[in-house]
């Protein structure tokens, strides 16, 4: 492990990281790097609506490289940057997006079949946002308590939600366990790929789990980024990219199983892991963990030659939309894109896209109208521009592709007025 210093080159500032050489489940010298993004933004670094030239001069970059651990078959990333400069002021509001509250309130519809709501039944919210998922737990009579680090998040809602604004770990736990006793059920949707140590998360859950509780963990799932190339996913704040085959190594370290999983169409193809203490836990192994288990092997998610594969794949991906992007420059056509996010971020900078390519991002959250997206500094502005026959761009790129059904329908007066849609990934593509 070496930390690295800010410092210039090539005129941009490289922020301040962490490199490692070893892996952060088994600790071993067994890296092989397969993807480079070069040095990039933030993906969640977005600008204020009263950011200047000067603001955007001083704006960090960091390398990303992605790498294959040999020895445990995880997916990381190797450089790694301060938890606090990456979620004190996190700019992702779950609420904002419609799919995800529907989302959520099926989530927690589901989980009643494991188990029962009741206002003993106690339930802990790992990275719980704006409280997207709180909410539907609470209606369905369950206690509940979310723990997240983003403080212009959750200080807005501390007297609405009860909600701990801290990351977690052994020593959240600790307290957590002090204030009102152990948790029944522990979730985390989307934030245990986003965490450096889980290790320490691990001994959080370990300490704040019931013997006969579990762990729900729902993440974006490998198998499905590398058969849709998303590479989109791949950034600084997603630090893992986890396979069964590498969670159920990592959760022996902590004599806790894998008993169930469930697939979920959410951000284009997600995972939920049900995790158990091995030793005290009531609930037998599914078969649909023993089926994934031999899906992983046919898939050979062990094997580094698969994300050489991958690798390959994500720069024709990169190639056809650069050439369409060209093609409708050519052709004296305007373009814009939808989806402030930073999954938009990544697709935006591993391409290479500018202003010269890409007016403006189109973006529904009210938050972020007036911002500005980080790297190309490209405005913010609200979907009514689609709406406005003298406004609208001829062209809009769908950055959240995984939303493109939901986007589409919302703006069905912009294609009315022929204007055209186009999907990115899994390949380029023009909807009709």
């Amino acid at each position: 492990m070496a930390k690295s210093v800010m410092l210039k080159r090539k005129g941009c500032i490289i922020g301040e990281h962490t490199h490692y050489d070893s892996c952060r489940f088994c600790l071993q010298k067994t890296l092989h790097p397969f993807l480079s993004f070069g040095n990039v933004p933030l993906a969640g670094g977005f600008f204020s609506k009263a950011a200047t030239e000067s603001d955007f001069a001083q704006e960090r970059l960091y390398p990303l490289e992605i790498c294959f651990c040999t020895k445990c078959g995880l997916v990381q990333v190797s450089d790694v940057v301060d938890h606090h400069l990456l979620f004190d002021h996190y700019f992702y509001h779950s609420s904002a997006i419609g799919t995800l509250v529907h989302h959520f309130e099926e989530y927690a519809q589901t989980l009643t079949a494991y188990i029962s709501p009741s206002s003993s039944t106690s339930v802990v919210e790992i990275g719980c946002n704006d409280g997207v998922f709180l909410r539907p737990l609470i209606r369905q009579g369950y206690q509940v308590l979310g723990v997240d680090p983003a403080v212009n998040i959750v200080t807005p809602l501390l007297n609405e939600l009860p909600i701990m604004c801290a990351c977690f770990g052994e020593q959240t736990a600790q307290e957590i366990v002090q204030k009102q006793g152990k948790a029944d059920v522990i979730l985390g949707s989307n934030c245990l790929a986003h965490i450096d140590d889980m290790h320490d998360v691990l001994r959080g859950v370990t300490c704040l789990l019931k013997d006969d509780g579990f762990l729900s963990m729902e993440t974006h799932y490998i198998g499905t980024l590398l058969r849709e190339t998303q590479y989109d996913f791949m950034y600084h704040e997603h630090q893992s990219y986890y396979s069964l085959y590498a969670l159920e190594k990592f959760f022996a370290m902590y004599e806790m199983e894998v008993f169930d999983v469930q697939l979920v169409p959410m951000h284009g193809g997600s995972i939920r892991y049900f995790v158990q203490k091995k030793r005290t836990g009531k609930r037998s192994v599914t078969d649909r963990v023993l089926n994934l288990r031999e899906q992983e092997k046919k898939l050979e998610l062990h094997s580094l030659s698969t994300f050489h594969s991958f690798s390959s794949r994500i720069a024709t991906a990169k190639k056809d939309l650069l050439e369409l992007l060209s093609s409708v420059q050519k052709q004296g056509k305007t373009v814009a894109a939808y989806g402030a996010s930073g999954r938009s971020t990544m697709i935006m900078s591993y391409c290479g896209i500018t202003k010269d390519q890409i007016a403006y991002v189109i973006d529904d959250a009210p938050a972020k109208i007036g911002a500005f997206t980080p790297g190309n500094h490209l405005p913010i502005v609200s979907s009514a521009v689609l709406r406005d026959p003298q406004k609208r761009p001829d062209y809009c790129i769908i950055l959240a592709w995984a939303f493109a059904d939901e986007i589409v329908q919302r703006n069905k007066v912009y294609t009315d007025l022929s204007g055209v849609f186009v999907v990115p990934l899994p390949t380029v593509k023009i909807l009709s």
